[in-house]
């Protein structure tokens, strides 16, 4: 596995895809529900034993001056960024208007340049697949804060 920061702006935001999941307590993986179950492929964890818990994994396609790709934004990278925890927006997004909410907040996103640390498995370079691209971090842009708060204004 590669890792590295890149610069790029935010193109676009699948904000009407699934922007959360339910993620294995053990690590963090999405879980699979059955029979009252949340079972982890990947480590083979099952509830209760390893409480899950729900996880931002919001896709957005980035550029920079040589190439487009997407890219899947995780809980920490993604709570940093918005300064939103994922359980607070679903509380939102469960509200009148909350959608409206998360629409804004993701739109506000488009345009804006930062730093992305970047995850390249070996996956991604034998397929040249890259849209499962994982963010581990995302450099605070400046100002984001403070217009989310104003969305939040604009709502009440």
């Amino acid at each position: 596995m590669d890792e590295y920061w890149c610069t790029a702006t935010i193109i676009h935001v699948y904000n009407n895809s699934d922007w959360h999941y339910m993620g294995c307590g053990k690590c963090n993986r999405k879980t699979e529900y059955k029979d009252g179950k949340h079972t982890c492929k990947y480590c083979k964890s099952i509830t209760p034993s390893e409480k899950p818990s729900e996880v931002y994994k919001l896709n957005m396609d980035i550029e920079d001056e040589s190439s487009m790709m997407m890219i899947a934004g995780f809980d920490g990278a993604i709570t940093n960024l918005l300064d939103i925890s994922v359980n607070d927006m679903i509380k939102i997004t469960s509200q009148k208007k909350g959608n409206e909410i998360f629409d804004k907040i993701c739109t506000e996103l488009v345009g804006k340049k930062t730093s992305f640390y970047v995850q390249i498995r070996k996956y991604n370079w034998e397929t040249k697949d890259t849209s499962s691209m994982s963010v581990m971090k995302i450099e605070e842009i400046p100002g984001l804060r403070s217009k989310i708060k104003e969305i939040f204004k604009d709502f009440k």
